[in-house]
């Protein structure tokens, strides 16, 4: 779970930074859904004693033989030693021919994406698919507030490298939720882009929602909000020509849907309840991490603020 961000609706159980936020600063007390109020440290095993670590290293020349593909996700891979000592294995004996892939945040300043790329370019010389999945669902101003510690400069230029550099393929993954989504217009004229650059099949994209914890989903928006949502986000998507392929168009339109007609539907908690989480982790959030709302989409400050004052009039 090493981590360098703590992206709004991810957790102590994925992320060290979160787990950091919770131990400084304490529980956020939010009802709805517990991950925020406690560590998972005393769960974990710790590297010099995960005997599962040395496990894997000792099957690998096994495994090597018939596997199709490797894949690492996290946390963040790029900084945890053992991955690279498991990419020097590789690019030592060059003998595994499947596919591999990485999930990775792309927040690097210090040579760590290139040396993924070196040490991963023997796989792509010899017709190998090598991928990175990253995140970001919104303008870069906006998924720096979002994704704390995010840069969104030092993202998009470690995407142009790899693209640029290697023959790598970029999946930019998404995690929609109701702080970001009202510049997920910006988001998708941004993956275009990319693909004018660089060619449709190198970078692709993905529709995912954010359906836990409950207070980041689209559902407890106002449903006038998420059709005004909705019409803007296809004025931008019909627009957009590479966009317009079945792997495109079948989820963007579910998204539209989605935001049009969805209903608020939990079966352990109220409505109530869910937005008074809403409120409490906006104002813990923002105050912990000394968040500038300046760049959010005053349409949401708004829908905020007039909730808390609902909640707080019974």
């Amino acid at each position: 779970r090493s981590c360098q961000l703590a992206c709004a609706y991810c957790s102590p159980t994925f992320s060290s930074s979160w787990a950091n936020d919770v131990t400084a600063n304490g529980s956020y007390n939010l009802t709805t859904n517990t991950r925020f109020n406690k560590d998972i440290k005393n769960k974990l095993i710790p590297d010099d004693d995960n005997k599962y670590i040395q496990a894997f290293f000792d099957w690998w020349p096994e495994l090597k033989k018939d596997l199709s593909v490797v894949r690492f996700t996290g946390g963040e891979p790029l900084l945890h030693p053992r991955f690279w000592e498991f990419l020097d294995v590789l690019h030592k004996d060059q003998d595994y021919i499947g596919d591999f892939i990485v999930n990775s945040n792309l927040i690097h300043e210090k040579g760590q994406v290139q040396k993924f790329v070196d040490k991963t370019r023997y796989l792509t010389e010899n017709g190998k698919n090598v991928e990175i999945h990253t995140s970001c669902e919104s303008s870069l101003e906006h998924a720096e507030y979002t994704r704390d510690g995010f840069d969104g400069k030092v993202w998009l230029k470690n995407v142009n490298d790899v693209l640029a550099n290697s023959d790598i393929k970029i999946t930019v993954t998404t995690a929609i939720n109701n702080m970001s989504v009202w510049s997920f217009g910006e988001y998708l004229k941004m993956i275009s882009q990319l693909k004018d650059k660089y060619g449709t099949d190198r970078v692709t994209t993905n529709f995912n929602r954010v359906i836990y914890p409950q207070w980041h989903s689209l559902a407890i928006l106002p449903q006038k909000l998420r059709i005004e949502i909705a019409n803007d986000l296809k004025l931008v998507f019909d627009d957009l020509e590479n966009l317009q392929d079945d792997k495109s168009i079948m989820p963007f339109y579910d998204l539209y849907d989605y935001l049009r007609n969805t209903r608020f539907s939990d079966p352990v908690h109220s409505e109530k309840q869910v937005l008074r989480d809403a409120v409490n982790f906006y104002d813990q959030f923002n105050k912990r991490r000394n968040k500038d709302i300046s760049v959010l989409d005053q349409r949401y400050v708004n829908w905020i603020e007039q909730t808390r004052l609902e909640l707080n009039n019974g």
